[in-house]
């Protein structure tokens, strides 16, 4: 699957685990909060086209030079932990250019990498 399709079905799968929780700890407004956050992520995510430049430097963040498995190993666990935590201290609009742009500069932040779709060549 492409990168879309694996950060669709993940935004997805947070989406039901936050519901589950909503169920079980129905006193805990945040979780209910969440799943609608990430529904409205997820919705909004498969309305922007497969071809947004966004989704081209989510793969560079992602697999971009020098990744180890260590690496990759690391951005599963960043990817858990930002959807882990979308909306649950505080509702969010499912706005999926934000969400790509602050996910995306987090990744790169992190391995100190420039994009190339836009690092311009001397």
């Amino acid at each position: 699957a492409d990168i879309r399709t694996q950060l669709l079905d993940k935004v997805e799968y947070q989406g039901d685990w936050r519901e589950q929780k909503a169920a079980e700890y129905p006193q805990d407004l945040r979780n209910e909060q969440s799943a609608t956050s990430l529904r409205e992520l997820r919705k909004r995510l498969a309305e922007l086209p497969a071809d947004n430049p966004r989704w081209t430097k989510l793969w560079h963040a992602h697999y971009g030079p020098r990744r180890t498995d260590d690496d990759l190993l690391e951005i599963i666990d960043i990817e858990h932990e930002t959807l882990r935590t979308y909306g649950f201290r505080g509702s969010k609009d499912g706005d999926p250019e934000a969400f790509l742009d602050a996910y995306i500069a987090e990744l790169n932040e992190r391995w100190g990498h420039q994009d190339p779709t836009t690092t311009r060549r001397p």
